[in-house]
């Protein structure tokens, strides 16, 4: 078998590591307040009531959100720790719906609404482009970061598709009370996947030794 052999091997380990999907809780929130944004927000609340340029703008306004509080969040981890920071995006996934659903549609609140909406959606995802990413890293160091990563992307691709493809069956009050549960679970199971880091076990050492050398190929 080839070198990729030992990398799928590592890849699959990870699965019987319960912090690897503690982690999963920011991807999957990420991912259904994006299909909830581009499959109810934009088409059927935003486009219809302000016009479909008005989506353009406001997808602006997000992108531009994201980008400005990328760097603070940084600093903020490493002042006070990705937790506070996952806080943050958690509570603006939260805020985000429900303002929407407290605005009902874009007429009750107007563009001052949505701007703030939208803002909220980017400050989210700047805490997915930061924190979350800095959290696999530290939860899984050295030789068993790179499988961890990989399944990172992989719990994204797979929430993605199920959420942009279950809105035809789903429809948006449900994608949007399940936007609201995961965001509300980030919080708890990143702190649960902390207490299982810090939790001293025999199996530690022989893990990550199986680890590195399934990531270079070779045999445990």
């Amino acid at each position: 078998a080839g070198p990729w052999a030992g990398e799928v091997s590592a890849f699959f380990g990870m699965w019987a590591d319960p912090k690897i999907w503690c982690l999963a809780l920011t991807n999957l929130t990420f991912a259904s307040v994006d299909a909830f944004t581009a499959g109810y927000l934009n088409p059927k609340l935003v486009a219809p009531a302000l016009g479909a340029a008005s989506v353009g703008a406001l997808m602006a306004v997000r992108a531009l959100s994201g980008a400005l509080l990328s760097k603070p969040y940084g600093l903020l981890a490493a002042a006070y720790g990705k937790g506070v920071v996952i806080g943050v995006g958690s509570a603006s996934y939260l805020a985000m719906l429900l303002l929407t659903r407290w605005s009902g549609t874009a007429d009750a609140g107007g563009w001052p609404t949505l701007v703030v909406v939208y803002a909220l959606i980017g400050s989210g995802g700047a805490v997915f482009e930061t924190a979350n990413k800095a959290a696999f890293a530290d939860l899984f160091p050295g030789a068993a970061t790179a499988p961890a990563f990989a399944n990172m992307r992989f719990q994204e691709a797979c929430a993605e598709s199920f959420f942009y493809f279950g809105q035809s069956f789903m429809g948006a009050g449900a994608l949007e009370y399940s936007s609201l549960g995961l965001a509300a679970l980030m919080v708890p199971m990143y702190s649960l996947a902390g207490l299982l880091a810090a939790r001293p076990t025999e199996r530690t050492a022989p893990d990550e030794r199986v680890v590195s050398e399934l990531s270079k190929g070779g045999e445990p």
